[in-house]
């Protein structure tokens, strides 16, 4: 099976993405179905479904600035978070490929939660651990 060391988040319509290292220990693929359990009167269970999603939360270790081409900064994973342009047709969709090259379309969701590394803010030696949650789009 082809792996990488990296995953890809990037844009359909801007350009705008790169490719983005992810630490181990804050790569979880997570899969929700959405439920509601509630007690009837004669003590039964009420249980409803609906749609079955997935969603990766992952950390993404940046650089301020990157040397090494084709590799997004943490600038650049922040402007992806921030896209917002309800007027275009899919102004927030993202492509992400993850680790094993499989490609999936999603949105960015949640809290942008970035930690410094070290003391260092500029520069290709500052680093940050980024949390980013990506929901993928129902087929």
């Amino acid at each position: 099976m082809t792996q990488y060391d990296y995953c890809e988040i990037w844009t359909a319509t801007s350009g705008l993405g790169g490719k983005f290292a992810v630490i181990r220990e804050g790569y979880n693929e997570i899969v929700r179905k959405k439920s509601t359990i509630e007690e009837t009167m004669d003590g039964g269970l009420d249980v409803q479904v609906g749609g079955v999603h997935k969603m990766y939360n992952l950390i993404i270790r940046v650089r301020h600035t990157e040397p090494e081409s084709g590799y997004g900064t943490e600038q650049d994973l922040r402007d992806l978070y921030e896209l917002n342009n309800p007027q275009a047709a899919q102004h927030n969709l993202l492509w992400y490929t993850n680790h094993h090259g499989q490609v999936e379309q999603v949105y960015m969701v949640g809290d942008y939660q970035g930690s410094l590394l070290g003391c260092q803010i500029e520069g290709n030696t500052a680093y940050w651990d980024v949390q980013v949650i990506l929901r993928v789009k129902p087929a």
